[in-house]
């Protein structure tokens, strides 16, 4: 992969993608149940951090007010982890549900826009994820589905699993301005 984000355009491995989060995450969202956990992990995946995101906004917003690309120390510091939990991976699945899906690698820093065009439906724009949910379900998550970042539009808060990425977070959550939610 040589760019930063490519849209994944093939409705069947979207629907496969997403078929593995519903199936394996139990992942129920609900718009109208705006304080209920949408995600369930299954008994295989040991560790999972909850964290209150919302004091992190400004910090995780990649654009400035004028919506010109920007980078801060918080965002360098979780793209770090995450490609510290990549390993040789090649990509990180970056979700908006029902919107966009992509493959990001967060090892290679190139600005970007607000979002991106369909090959297939130029007239139709992917919005790019990021790490503060924007009014949508934020989810990225490795290739094999052990180790991720959930984000909750309402409640503003990032679930955290896999060993190596809990443990990273650990470590940083503070720096991150994030708040560990018992």
């Amino acid at each position: 992969m040589k760019n930063q984000w490519v849209l994944i355009e093939d409705q069947n491995e979207i629907t496969n993608i997403w078929s593995k989060i519903y199936s394996l995450f139990d992942f129920t969202p609900d718009y109208y149940n705006k304080t209920q956990s949408p995600f369930t992990f299954p008994k295989f995946i040991k560790s999972v951090n909850i964290y209150d995101i919302s004091k992190a906004q400004q910090v995780l917003n990649p654009h400035d007010a004028d919506g010109n690309y920007r980078t801060t120390v918080q965002i360098d510091l979780l793209k770090a982890i995450f490609s510290e939990c990549m390993g040789k991976d090649d990509f990180v699945y970056a979700l908006d549900w029902q919107h966009g899906c992509f493959k990001y690698d967060p090892r290679i820093n190139e600005p970007y826009g607000y979002y991106m065009t369909y090959a297939s439906r130029p007239e139709t724009r992917a919005y790019f994820p990021f790490f503060f949910p924007d009014g949508d379900y934020f989810l990225f998550v490795s290739q094999n589905f052990s180790w991720g970042y959930f984000t909750h539009p309402w409640q503003k808060k990032a679930w955290v699993f896999g060993q190596k990425m809990v443990k990273l977070m650990e470590q940083h959550f503070k720096d991150l301005g994030f708040i560990k939610c018992i």
